[in-house]
């Protein structure tokens, strides 16, 4: 766990140190030397980091030639080990490749709609938005690239979102639901809306199955499996995402938000507890339907300090912002050490023997 809190600590006073500088080129480089330890940290990592992470690196291994590309829908994720394959055969490279395209997007985006670029950077990594691509990669790089679609969807500029939904679709399938941002991310939240919401949600809870065999028609034959039964899970997450959304939605009647675009992504947010939601009332998987929520939750890492910097007063502002910052902290800690084999962090053993 100590890596982990380290490269918390690290990057957040990295991009502190670089909030406070007047020359925008030394802004500019905070962000580029946070990027640099985000994208090492999860690419140097070890194939025991992460249980889906052997997974990959087994599949990697098969590639043989272009003709790999097609081997499944998700042609994108497939063409990018076939390019890795032509530089490196080494597992770490893909691993890099990865961490390079999620970091990426994650910044760019985070540089072009916040002002507070080390409270963002410090959301991003608390609340597992960039930690979870160490398990699921291919739907890590479909998330972050449907995270940059954002700028698209505020500036109200629909062929362009829906152009990056198809690339992100290429990386995992699942991102068409993402597409569903447009309609739920309005200026404007009525009490209607989230009532609707709630009903929906309990009456889809009771069709479950039917909604996976849907999914896995439609989209892939793994989706029907994530609906079935099963011990259930995702408690705690759910229960954190619900309070966060209920923090979010409260501290917007606080703040001032002429242009909606608050309200947009907070809707997003808010729309996205839904498939938390179905899991833990029908205990299905919460493997595949739960990680539905990242495409939407995500946008709480813009949204924090959006809200933050609107919010007038300086005093009013620090007392939100110590038990928040406490509060990311804590649930880091627990999510990190939660079932998902990110800890203990281990190095590539091969660099380790290199030295």
């Amino acid at each position: 766990m100590i890596p982990y809190l380290l490269l918390l600590l690290t990057v957040s006073v990295v991009a502190f140190a670089g909030h406070i500088q007047r020359d925008q080129a030394l802004r500019r480089l905070s962000a580029f030397v946070i990027a640099v330890m985000l994208v090492l940290f999860q690419g140097l990592r070890s194939p025991l980091v992460g249980t889906d992470s052997g997974n990959y690196v087994s599949t990697f291994l098969k590639v043989g030639s272009i003709a790999d590309i097609w081997q499944t829908p998700e042609i994108g994720y497939n063409a990018l080990m076939v390019a890795v394959m032509a530089v490196s055969n080494q597992y770490a490279a893909l691993f890099l490749a990865i961490s390079l395209i999620v970091v990426a997007n994650y910044v760019r985006t985070i540089l072009r709609l916040v002002e507070r670029f080390d409270e963002a950077i410090y959301a991003l990594v608390a609340l597992g938005v960039y930690t979870f691509s160490f398990n699921g990669a291919r739907q890590g790089i479909a998330a972050s690239i449907c995270f940059l679609a954002l700028p698209h969807l505020l500036e109200r500029r629909p062929l362009r979102f829906a152009a990056f939904i198809g690339v992100a679709m290429l990386f995992h399938t699942s991102a068409v639901v993402a597409l569903m941002f447009y309609v739920v991310g309005t200026a404007r939240t009525s009490w209607v809306q989230i009532a609707l919401a709630i009903v929906g949600t309990v009456a889809a809870s009771f069709l479950i199955s039917d909604i996976g065999s849907f999914a896995g028609s439609v989209l892939n034959d793994r989706y029907a499996q994530y609906t079935e039964a099963s011990e259930g899970g995702g408690t705690f997450t759910f229960m954190f995402l619900l309070v966060q959304g209920a923090a979010l939605g409260t501290l917007k009647y606080f703040v001032n938000d002429s242009d909606g675009k608050i309200n947009r992504l907070l809707n997003i947010y808010l729309f996205g507890l839904i498939p938390p939601a179905l899991c833990v009332l029908s205990s299905a998987n919460p493997s595949g339907l739960f990680r539905l929520q990242l495409y939407f939750t995500q946008v709480a890492v813009l949204l924090w300090p959006m809200i933050l910097s609107r919010i007038p007063s300086l005093h009013n502002r620090m007392a939100l912002k110590i038990p928040l910052l406490l509060g990311l902290l804590m649930a880091f800690t627990l999510a990190t050490s939660q079932p998902g084999n990110l800890t203990p962090y281990e190095l590539n053993p091969e660099i380790v023997h290199a030295r």
